[in-house]
């Protein structure tokens, strides 16, 4: 990798946010967002900078401890630090999806403190989602896709360019999943830095010259392949401890979807009733998990691996409900399968060293 891409890598991803801030400081409008379901494409429409939010594993949040309870997830409790801190400050608006539980009520809360007046910032925004197979949630969505567009102020003249550009990251994204799954792969830990990169700083010509260095990225032959489903970790450490062990990630199913993979083929895109309609037909982790029993092993067939790690948070039962039809499919192939349920979202060392040595007994790649 260049070394220019390299250190702007780094610096981007200790600061998911510096670009973004650059941008609000020479007079563009940030639009931010929580997680996968939030269409980019209409803050783009508004002419508008993307930033997708994340958490900061291992910050003290006093100020959001004092009005989220417990059963927060990790992330979105961190985000609301961020956001009552003032840290966010030089963000328009934030938009919170429907589908996810803590994002929901975040942003309730977070009307409320804005309300009473107890806190300022960006102006909170719900994209409500109705995720039930039937036309009345369908068209709810679309409707809810139109209610954001126009609170962004997404304009239907700019749409098409915006949808290029989501398609072109997109694809970059593709790539690099596509690379990851590969004969001769890249660490996963690398693949996710450069996934995550991707979505903190929506910058063209970033993206450009990040796809432009992958040719040149360092590949391995890793013998063992590991499958990686659950909540998403907050950074690449579990990633390196599998890669401690001799092995590496080359497929992710979790619930942040860094690499775009859509449980659906895309659907060619033209209008915000296109892209509501997307948003409803798009299942989330869960969904995936109760509509087949063998999702996970059939995504561990596909990649070719030598085992699976299943890894969930403490706060977060939804993928639960789904995890013994899943276990009993990966135990009837035979596929070994480290189950590692009620996670502190930090991961501690004794969990680290689970993993690597988990991946360390793994048979060799035939």
């Amino acid at each position: 990798m260049k070394d220019t891409i390299e250190s702007r890598l780094t610096a981007l991803l200790a600061d998911p946010l510096s670009d973004a801030r650059k941008a609000a400081d020479s007079g563009h409008r940030v639009i931010a967002y929580a997680g996968p379901d939030v269409p980019v494409e209409l803050i783009l429409a508004a002419g508008a900078v993307p930033l997708r939010l994340s958490g900061k594993p291992g910050i003290p949040t006093p100020q959001a401890d004092a009005f989220i309870e417990r059963a927060f997830l990790p992330e979105m409790r961190s985000i609301a630090e961020q956001w009552v801190s003032g840290e966010l400050d030089f963000v328009d608006s934030i938009v919170l999806p429907r589908s996810d539980d803590s994002a929901q009520r975040l942003y309730y809360y977070m009307c409320e403190l804005q309300r009473r007046g107890s806190t300022g910032g960006p102006r909170p925004l719900i994209y409500d989602i109705a995720a039930i197979n039937r036309s009345t949630s369908a068209r709810h969505t679309v409707d809810a896709t139109l209610k954001l567009a126009s609170e962004v102020g997404a304009r239907e003249r700019t749409l098409p360019r915006a949808i290029n550009e989501v398609a072109e990251h997109t694809r970059s994204l593709h790539e690099i999943a596509s690379i990851q799954r590969g004969d001769l792969p890249m660490r996963g830990s690398v693949t996710l830095r450069l996934a995550r990169s991707l979505h903190f700083c929506w910058n063209a010509q970033f993206r450009q010259d990040l796809h432009s260095s992958l040719a040149g990225l360092a590949r391995v032959q890793m013998g063992r392949r590991v499958v990686l489903v659950g909540n998403a970790p907050p950074d690449e450490r579990l990633h390196q401890a599998m890669e401690r062990g001799r092995a590496s990630v080359v497929r992710e199913l979790t619930d942040a979807n860094w690499f775009a993979d859509s449980p659906v083929p895309e659907a060619a895109v033209q209008s915000f009733e296109d892209i509501g309609l997307r948003a409803h037909a798009r299942a989330s982790l869960s969904q995936r998990l109760a509509r087949s029993r063998d999702t996970i092993l059939r995504a561990a067939q596909d990649a070719r691996a030598h085992g699976v790690v299943i890894w969930m948070l403490e706060e977060d039962s939804s993928l639960g409900w789904q995890l013994p039809d899943q276990l009993a499919a990966l135990t009837s192939a035979g596929l070994p399968t480290l189950v590692l349920t009620r996670q502190s979202w930090e991961a501690d060392a004794s969990v680290l060293k689970t993993l690597e040595d988990f991946c360390a007994r793994l048979g060799e790649a035939r």
